[in-house]
C-alpha cells in the first residue's frame, strides 16, 4: 500500500490512456501492464480456466469382454477448450492442464443383457477414484452414470472404464456413452 496517497495521484496521472491496463504491485514498485497478458498467465489469474471444459465420446460401439475392466477410447471431442483431450494419445484420457477441483461425468450405455452386474468406474492416475456398478436389469439397455468433483495436479490423468460380467462380450453404445471434465476452480 502507498504510504503517500499524492504520489499515488501523480502516479496515475502520469498515464494518458490507462484505460484496459491493470496496476500492477510487486513490493513498493508500481507497474502498468495490459489486462490481456494478466489472463493469460495462470499463476495471476486464476478466474481465467473456469470455462476450462471438454466432452468427448466413442465413435463406434465398443464390446467389452466379460470380468474385464476396460479403458473405453473415447476418440471423438465434442468440445475441448483448453487441450484437455487428445485422439491420437491415449485417447482414452483426460490430463489435466491445471492444477485445481475438477467435475467429471461418465456416462455409459451397456445393451440389454439379463446376466450379472454393469460398471462405469473413474480413475486417476490409474487408481480408481469413483465407480457406479448395478445389476443388470430384466429389460432394455442399461445406462450407468458416474459424476465425481476431484482434485488434480498438473498431469494428472483421467479414464472411464466399463466392466460386465454377463459371460460373455457385451456392446457399448457410441451413441450413449460419454465422458465430460469442467475446471471448478483452486
Amino acid at each position: 500500500m502507498f504510504k503517500d496517497r499524492s504520489l499515488l495521484l501523480n502516479l496515475l496521472s502520469a498515464i494518458p490512456n490507462s484505460e484496459g491496463l491493470v496496476l500492477r504491485l510487486k513490493g513498493i514498485l508500481p507497474s502498468w501492464g495490459a489486462d490481456v497478458a494478466l489472463r493469460s498467465v495462470p499463476s495471476q489469474n486464476r478466474f481465467r480456466y473456469l470455462n476450462m471444459m471438454a466432452s468427448v465420446k466413442p465413435t463406434v460401439d465398443r464390446s467389452i469382454s466379460n470380468n474385464l475392466e476396460t479403458a473405453i477410447t473415447l476418440d471423438s471431442e465434442t468440445f475441448d477448450t483448453d487441450g484437455l483431450h487428445s485422439n491420437v494419445t491415449n485417447p482414452e484420457r483426460f490430463t489435466a492442464v491445471v492444477a485445481g477441483k475438477y467435475l467429471l461425468v461418465g456416462h455409459i450405455q451397456y445393451a440389454a443383457n439379463t446376466t450379472g452386474v454393469r460398471l462405469c468406474r473413474i480413475r486417476k492416475n490409474g487408481g480408481a477414484i469413483g465407480e457406479v456398478v448395478a445389476n443388470a436389469m430384466a429389460s432394455g439397455d442399461h445406462d450407468i452414470e458416474v459424476v465425481l468433483l476431484v482434485i488434480l495436479a498438473v498431469s494428472d490423468y483421467i479414464e472411464l472404464l466399463g466392466y460386465q460380467n454377463n459371460g460373455g462380450s457385451l456392446t457399448i453404445f457410441e451413441s450413449r456413452t460419454s465422458f465430460g471434465i469442467f475446471y471448478a476452480g483452486e
